[in-house]
């Protein structure tokens, strides 16, 4: 978790308040995992099943998003990385670009 916070990135775990999250991040040796969540913590969209917070207008993307994620993903001792990602129907590409 300090390395999500010192980076200033999201997880759809603790966002979503997912119940499993020990499961992953409390994983054995070689069996943890990790789920970034880009484009911020905050979606546009308000799906009745899912707990990330929603606005119409979140905040801008972090243009350093891409480089912290690579930072993290490459200081962690895990088995694999899901990177997930919040729906931006505020952006004219919905995001597209920062994801490229």
């Amino acid at each position: 978790k300090k390395d999500l916070r010192s980076l200033k990135l999201a997880t759809v775990c603790e966002e979503a308040r997912c119940p499993n999250i020990g499961e992953c991040w409390g994983g054995k040796q070689g069996t943890a995992t990790a789920t970034i969540m880009v484009m911020g913590d905050t979606c546009t969209r308000a799906c009745r099943f899912c707990n990330v917070k929603t606005a119409r207008a979140p905040a801008a993307l972090d243009p350093l998003e891409p480089v912290h994620t690579a930072e993290a993903v490459a200081s962690w001792d895990i088995s694999y990385v899901v990177i997930t990602s919040v729906d931006r129907d505020d952006l004219a590409d919905q995001g597209a670009a920062h994801l490229a």
